[in-house]
């Protein structure tokens, strides 16, 4: 029986089909045309999740609950993309991952399908200090410097 395509990558294809056939085109300056094409290229899938330890932190504040996380455990990585939690859209979303790939995710307990790119915890922590703002790939206010520019390796973690 084969398996059922992870709806957080078909939702990335939809829309990366979708704005290649509209006026985003025009990107030709930046490396990536935007966040679902730069997560789908340069992210990965993580297939399992363990439970977070803790009581769940405050929704809607992903991206400050992975950074909190991952900057007290240093045997964790941030995670940054797309991720759906179970009957839901899928969402922009961040995670802890473990070194072997895991998702713990200390927001979302009904978290099911996750697709992100990990980041070095001091690269996001530069960011978000520079930006004033948590999150680090719909980076508006400094001109979306990873789709413009891309992926430096000193930014990522290897999984």
């Amino acid at each position: 029986m084969k398996k059922a395509k992870n709806p957080v990558i078909e939702y990335m294809e939809a829309l990366i089909s979708f704005r290649n056939g509209g006026s985003l085109k025009s990107l030709k300056d930046w490396k990536y045309m935007c966040l679902e094409e730069l997560v789908l290229k340069k992210g990965r899938e993580f297939i399992e999740k363990i439970p977070y330890w803790e009581e769940l932190l405050p929704a809607k504040e992903c991206f400050k609950n992975a950074l909190e996380i991952t900057r007290k455990n240093k045997d964790l990585i941030y995670v940054e993309g797309f991720a759906q939690p179970k009957g839901l859209i899928t969402l922009l979303h961040a995670w802890c991952s473990t070194k072997d790939g895991k998702v713990i995710d200390p927001t979302w307990e009904q978290g099911e399908f996750y697709y992100g790119i990990p980041f070095s915890t001091e690269y996001v922590l530069e960011t978000v200090l520079k930006r004033e703002k948590y999150g680090i790939l719909d980076n508006w206010e400094m001109g979306f410097p990873l789709l413009k520019k891309g992926l430096k390796k000193c930014f990522l973690v290897k999984i």
